[in-house]
């Protein structure tokens, strides 16, 4: 359901189908393939796709059923022709295609942050898992950091991607490092509400049966000049006290009876109202607690991979001379990626780095294996 405000402050509402969804997801992947041709080209660009969003089997041609990318395919062939004879992607235009990636990467990430929209596609699609868009968005910024990474080694002077792949890179990991936390105190509270016994509390309340008889006692003694003597209390739970509390707020505040006769049908359709009205079950509290635990687990794997993709074909892609030129912006944020994620993948990217350095560099062939 869409909504759209007017000047008039009237709201007009459209409604959009699941096969419209679909389809609009569908053609977002087109959109990605092609910005991803025309940086990448196309190899590079469907190994990024199958690894990032598509689990098919690439081509050369991206792809080769659809009837768009056959009518785009002259038109992407003499805009990378262009390219090739400049050796590099103009500016601009690489400025324009990543902002595209990155708001087609946020969008993603806001719908992944919309459980219930998540849980409805589900329920429309009867699909056993909730869906989500982590795919796209480990597309998009694999696209984005392989760009410039391609640019930055055509370019002859590459401070300028090199400080752009710098600062993308410090974005990564510091959603990364927040999604650790959060995911980590989450797990703490989690499993301090399963595990550990709550405390039960009491109060002290006045004995019903000895209020009247307290009062004429105390009445007397005050007149005798002496004081109060002592009242008679009882342990109860606080949740007994709430409890008394509630029911007599209620019958205080019930409607005085009228004369006019009332509709028994809305009698009943509210008891309905009321009784469909239930809250959640203690089990489905904990499968919801436990699908927030996932959702938080697979978002930080999904970064965790574009990270370690980028540093992989880093390693295996540079020549020496390359790769000493990025080791003093690089190696810190190794460092920050090896202290905020625990992933198999990543520690094993980090180790291959540290072999790279310690064939490269005199200092380092001093350590023993």
């Amino acid at each position: 359901m869409c909504s759209n405000q007017t000047d008039d402050l009237s709201a007009s509402s459209c409604r959009i189908g699941l096969d419209e969804v679909i389809i609009s997801l569908f053609n977002h992947q087109q959109i990605l393939q092609i910005i991803s041709r025309l940086l990448l080209g196309d190899s590079t660009a469907c190994t990024l796709l199958t690894n990032g969003c598509f689990s098919r089997s690439c081509s050369n041609t991206v792809p080769a059923q659809s009837p768009h990318s056959k009518s785009l395919s002259p038109l992407l062939m003499c805009v990378q022709k262009e390219w090739t004879e400049k050796q590099e992607c103009p500016s601009p235009v690489l400025g324009a295609l990543t902002v595209c990636l990155q708001a087609s990467s946020k969008v993603a990430e806001q719908f992944d942050q919309r459980p219930a929209l998540k849980f409805l596609l589900q329920k429309l699609c009867q699909w056993q898992e909730s869906v989500n868009l982590y795919k796209v968005v480990v597309a998009c910024h694999s696209i984005k950091l392989s760009a410039i990474f391609y640019q930055m080694e055509k370019a002859e002077n590459n401070t300028f991607y090199l400080d752009f792949l710098h600062n993308s890179l410090i974005g990564l990991l510091c959603t990364l490092s927040g999604l650790e936390t959060t995911a980590t105190s989450t797990k703490l509270a989690a499993f301090a509400r399963e595990t550990f016994a709550q405390p039960i509390k009491f109060s002290l309340v006045e004995k019903k049966e000895l209020v009247e008889f307290t009062k004429e006692e105390n009445d007397e003694q005050i007149k005798k000049g002496q004081e109060k003597s002592s009242k008679s209390f009882t342990i109860v739970q606080a949740k007994q006290c709430l409890e008394t509390f509630h029911k007599q707020k209620r019958a205080e505040t019930l409607p005085s009876l009228s004369s006019v006769r009332t509709n028994p049908f809305v009698s009943e359709i509210s008891m309905l109202v009321n009784d469909q009205d239930i809250p959640p079950s203690p089990e489905t509290n904990q499968r919801l607690r436990l699908a927030q635990l996932q959702d938080i687990d697979i978002r930080i794997l999904a970064y965790s991979e574009i990270v370690a993709l980028f540093f992989e074909r880093l390693i295996s892609e540079t020549d020496d001379a390359a790769f000493q030129i990025f080791t003093p912006k690089i190696f810190p944020l190794l460092r920050q990626f090896l202290d905020v994620t625990g992933n198999v993948r990543a520690r094993r990217v980090i180790s291959q780095y540290l072999a790279r350095l310690q064939n490269l560099f005199p200092v380092f062939n001093q350590i023993q294996n």
